[in-house]
């Protein structure tokens, strides 16, 4: 089982403040999720399942409001390689 918001709101309001991705069986040594922007550009990367994206880019800046693109690449837990791919919208 695999799940992704399709928003969230980095508002310092204490709710909903990361993109984080979630699943069983997923095996956390061999994850990566990354985010793009609209233009194509990478804002996000991490190899750390736990670890969400905060709505800032590479520099720390608040990114706009939006949609963003993703990708998660793992494997599961049987050396499976799976690949999911959506889009998260950022509100404030």
């Amino acid at each position: 089982t695999f799940y992704a918001p399709t928003a969230f709101s980095p508002d310092e309001d204490g709710r909903n403040e990361l993109f984080v991705v979630r699943g069983t069986n997923i095996d956390n040594d061999n994850f990566k999720l990354i985010v793009y922007d609209r233009w194509g550009e990478k804002v996000f990367e991490s190899s750390d399942i736990n670890k969400g994206w905060d709505g800032r880019i590479k520099d720390y800046r608040k990114a706009s409001l939006g949609t963003y693109t993703w990708i998660a690449i793992f494997k599961d837990k049987n050396g499976v390689l799976h690949e999911e791919a959506g889009t998260v919208t950022l509100i404030r």
